[in-house]
C-alpha cells in the first residue's frame, strides 16, 4: 500500500463522518507531494464541496479528470461543484455525461435527476430517477426525489406514496417527513402537516428554518380563515346590540355568537396544540402579522363568549363594529405583506 493510499483511507474516514475540514487538512500535504494523483484530487474535491468551497472543489475535480478522464467519482463531484457555482448548463451537461458513460451508476443517475428537477425539467427527471431506483430500489433518497418530482407534476397521491415508501426504509428520513408534511398541507390536512414539519425540524436541525417557515404558512392559512370567520361573529354581535336597543329577544344572535365562538376557539386550539410552545414562539417572532392575527382572533373569541353569556353590555356593543374594522385592516395588511 502506498503513502497516497494510506492518506486516502484516513481522508475517507473523515469524509464519511462529515469532518470535511480535517479531511482537507490531511489531503493537502499529500497533494503537495503528488499534485496529479486523481484519487487524492477527487477526495479533496469532496472535502471542498462539504465546506461549500465550490471553486476549490471544481478546480480539484477538474484536476482529477485531467489525470483520469473517465473517473466516475470525479465526474460526479465536478458536476456538483459546477452546480454550486450556479453554472447550471455546464453542470447539467456534466451530469448527463456521467450518467451516459456510467449507465450502471446509481449515484450518477440520482445526481442527474436532481439537477433536472432543479431545472424544472420534470418529465426527463422522472425517467432518470426511475432508472436510479431500478439500480438501487432501496434508496430512500431516490424515493424522496421521485416524490418531489411527482409533486411538481401535481400528482400528490403518487408523491405521498413515494415519501411513505422512503419512510418505511428510513423512518427518520427528515426530508421525507418534511416533504410529506408539505404535501398534506397542500391537501388541507393542516394538523398532520404541522406535526410532520415539527418532526422534520427535530430530525435535522438544518431543516429547522425551512420547517419553521412552513409552519408559519400553515398557521397563516388557519388564522386567515379564522379572521374571515370573525365577520360572522361581528354580525352576530351587532345583531345582539340592535335587538337589545329595540327591546327584542337577543337569544337567537347570542346562540349564533356562541356557536361561531366555539368553532373559532376549537380551530385555533386544535391547531396550536400540534406545535410545542418554543417552536410557536419562534414562528411568531418571524411573522409579526401572524402574531397580530392570533391576538385579534383571541380577542374576538373573548368578545363572543362575553356576549353569548351576558348579552348586550357597553363593552360588547362596540365589539361588533371594531371587529369588522379589524378584519378589513388585517386583510389589507395580509395583501401588502403576503401573509
Amino acid at each position: 500500500m502506498t503513502a497516497a493510499d494510506d492518506v486516502s483511507d484516513v481522508a475517507d474516514v473523515y469524509l464519511r463522518t462529515g469532518n470535511f475540514q480535517r479531511a482537507a487538512e490531511v489531503l493537502q500535504p499529500a497533494l503537495a507531494e503528488d499534485p496529479e494523483n486523481p484519487g487524492l484530487l477527487a477526495r479533496y474535491a469532496r472535502a471542498r464541496l462539504g465546506l461549500k468551497d465550490y471553486w476549490g472543489a471544481a478546480s480539484a475535480a477538474h484536476g482529477a479528470l485531467a489525470a483520469a478522464p473517465n473517473n466516475e467519482y470525479a465526474m460526479r463531484l465536478y458536476a456538483l461543484a459546477l452546480q454550486g457555482q450556479r453554472r447550471l448548463p455546464e453542470a447539467l451537461w456534466m451530469a448527463w455525461k456521467t450518467a451516459t458513460e456510467h449507465p450502471d451508476s446509481y449515484a450518477a443517475h440520482y445526481i442527474y435527476a436532481n439537477m433536472l428537477h432543479e431545472a424544472r425539467r420534470e418529465r426527463e427527471a422522472l425517467v432518470v430517477i426511475n432508472e436510479a431506483l431500478r439500480l438501487n430500489p432501496s434508496s430512500a433518497d431516490a424515493l424522496v426525489l421521485r416524490g418531489d418530482i411527482q409533486a411538481s407534476l401535481w400528482d400528490s397521491s403518487v408523491a405521498e406514496a413515494d415519501y411513505q415508501a422512503a419512510l418505511r426504509l428510513e423512518p427518520d428520513h427528515a426530508s421525507a417527513v418534511h416533504n410529506l408534511a408539505i404535501s398534506r398541507l397542500r391537501g388541507g390536512k393542516t394538523i398532520q402537516a404541522l406535526r410532520g414539519l415539527h418532526g422534520a425540524g427535530r430530525l435535522d436541525p438544518d431543516l429547522g428554518p425551512l420547517a419553521r417557515r412552513n409552519i408559519g404558512v400553515a398557521f397563516t392559512r388557519v388564522l386567515r380563515l379564522a379572521t374571515a370567520s370573525v365577520v360572522l361573529l361581528a354580525v352576530a354581535l351587532i345583531a345582539v346590540m340592535a335587538l337589545h336597543e329595540e327591546s327584542k329577544s337577543t337569544v337567537l344572535p347570542r346562540v349564533l355568537a356562541a356557536l361561531i365562538t366555539l368553532a373559532l376557539a376549537a380551530a385555533v386550539v386544535w391547531t396550536l396544540r400540534g406545535v410545542p410552545r418554543p417552536v410557536l414562539r419562534a414562528v411568531m417572532r418571524e411573522r409579526l402579522l401572524l402574531a397580530i392575527r392570533l391576538v385579534f382572533v383571541t380577542l374576538a373569541i373573548i368578545a363572543g363568549m362575553v356576549t353569548a353569556a351576558l348579552g348586550s353590555t357597553p363593552l360588547t356593543d362596540v365589539s361588533g363594529p371594531l371587529l369588522l374594522i379589524g378584519v378589513v385592516g388585517l386583510t389589507v395588511l395580509g395583501w401588502i405583506s403576503g401573509q
